[in-house]
């Protein structure tokens, strides 16, 4: 896949009345020059989680307590902070090469 994505509010997973989860498959080069922005916040509320691999970038990222992160690829805050109040991890996706959270 080629190509970039903006959203260009606020993103809230898990919660009260929101989404659970988030899956992103953004291979990003060599393979593709896929990209998910958002230009607000990424907000992973308890109970709520998002999966991604590739380039991942918003304004702020924030996990709430019983949220969660899992990714290979760039997870990038774009001017604001990435504050981790739940988990962040690291996901190995060997057909893409991806075995590290940046």
């Amino acid at each position: 896949m080629q190509g970039s994505s903006v959203y260009s509010g606020d993103l809230e997973i898990g919660g009260a009345g929101n989404n659970t989860s988030l899956l992103a498959a953004l291979a990003p080069a060599p393979y593709s020059t896929a990209s998910l922005t958002i230009g607000g916040t990424l907000e992973v509320h308890s109970g709520g989680a998002a999966h991604f691999t590739g380039a991942l970038s918003a304004n702020a990222v924030t996990v709430d307590p019983g949220g969660a992160i899992a990714g290979g690829g760039t997870l990038t805050a774009l001017g604001g902070a990435i504050v981790n109040n739940g988990a962040i991890e690291a996901v190995a996706d060997l057909t893409l090469g991806l075995q590290r959270l940046t």
